[in-house]
């Protein structure tokens, strides 16, 4: 995690959970979508208004690597990995908390 400045905290909604008692995949989405929006708050050094300066979302792409479970401790890092005229790229990476330790979840970019 040392390339990621950025840390969001995450947390897991009742409503997040599946019939399998983990975290829905369609979650994780959502969960980088609060970290990218949290990441402009703090990177930008200005305030934004989204309604006249909006972003799309053109591609996201993920690799879930391990499930994630009602009482896990989650965190989003972010970061720009790339910046162009019109357009940047994010990397996000999930990780959950266990006995002081951060373990890799699924990785995204969009």
């Amino acid at each position: 995690m040392k390339r990621f400045k950025h840390k969001t905290p995450i947390q897991i909604r009742f409503k997040d959970m599946d019939t399998l008692h983990h975290v829905n995949n369609a979650n994780h989405i959502t969960y980088f979508e609060l970290a990218r929006v949290k990441y402009f708050d703090e990177v930008v050094d200005e305030e934004v208004d989204w309604s006249e300066q909006g972003v799309i979302l053109a591609k996201i792409a993920v690799d879930y690597k391990a499930p994630i479970y009602f009482k896990d401790k989650l965190f989003v890092y972010t970061r720009c990995i790339r910046m162009g005229n019109k357009s940047f790229d994010l990397a996000y990476s999930l990780v959950k908390e266990k006995d002081g330790k951060e373990t890799e979840l699924p990785l995204a970019s969009s």
